[in-house]
């Protein structure tokens, strides 16, 4: 193939699309540009020779390019669906038992077995469980001399009530208002708790803490009595007070972890 070009013509490679064509400028024709045809200059581009040959093979693989920065976090996903519930834990036993004397209770001048409290005076107990008690008793006398002990009973409404029962006592003779060296006693379901007294004034406090296992159902009364009638009407004092709580509901020697 051959064409005339002038001495000042310009010869480019320019782009068509994909194709890529032989552009001459050239002053000295008409129109001034031109591209190279199969036959010869052509005025339009399109009918130019696509000088690229056919794509070749695909070359080997790159090497990895570094590590591009972390992209932002994605949405939360949907919440999931809710888990089965768990099996129940075991209930805290809370079978408190509880009096408490609000007003100073006057007590007999006898020897007979007296209740601690005057109205509902004897709690309820389950059969075949282990219970905790506490018991405060502040018990004032001013006047009499009949020499006499004062004991603590726990009784129960039947004698198959209780299996077994133990406490320890802590005695003091005082003053109203400070406790004077005090007597520990250890003991069961009748308790004497205070050494013989003739004293025309008296004031002990008394303050019991052990455990009863019962075998039946049935009421315990807790109760104090005076080996003989002091001579004087006894009080006991406002704020004497009686607790207990079930442990089990069952006899046992122990609960909880042990190893």
């Amino acid at each position: 193939m051959k064409f005339d070009i002038g001495l000042n013509a310009a010869v480019a490679i320019v782009s068509d699309g994909d194709r890529r064509v032989v552009q001459i400028t050239d002053q000295d024709c008409t129109p001034v540009v031109k591209y190279v045809g199969p036959t010869g200059l052509e005025d339009d581009v399109a009918n130019g020779v696509d000088i690229r040959g056919e794509q070749g093979e695909e070359g080997p693989q790159g090497d990895t390019g570094p590590t591009g920065a972390t992209g932002a976090t994605g949405a939360t996903g949907a919440t999931g669906a809710t888990g089965a519930t768990g099996a129940q834990g075991p209930g805290y036993n809370d079978d408190l038992i509880w009096h408490y004397l609000r007003s100073p209770r006057g007590l007999s001048n006898n020897s007979s077995a007296q209740n601690m409290f005057g109205t509902h005076p004897a709690m309820n107990v389950d059969a075949a469980a282990t219970y905790e008690y506490e018991a405060v008793l502040i018990l004032q006398r001013t006047a009499g001399t009949t020499n006499h002990n004062i004991s603590f009973l726990m009784t129960p409404s039947s004698g198959s009530v209780i299996n077994d029962i133990h406490h320890v006592v802590h005695v003091s003779q005082d003053t109203a208002d400070q406790l004077s060296a005090g007597k520990g006693r250890r003991g069961t379901q009748n308790t004497v708790v205070t050494d013989n007294s003739a004293s025309a004034s008296e004031y002990v406090t008394v303050h019991v803490v052990g455990h009863f296992e019962t075998y039946q159902s049935g009421t315990i009364t807790p109760q104090l009595q005076y080996s003989a009638a002091p001579g004087g009407t006894p009080t006991l004092v406002a704020g004497s007070f009686f607790r207990a709580r079930k442990i089990t509901d069952n006899v046992t020697d122990e609960k909880g972890s042990w190893s």
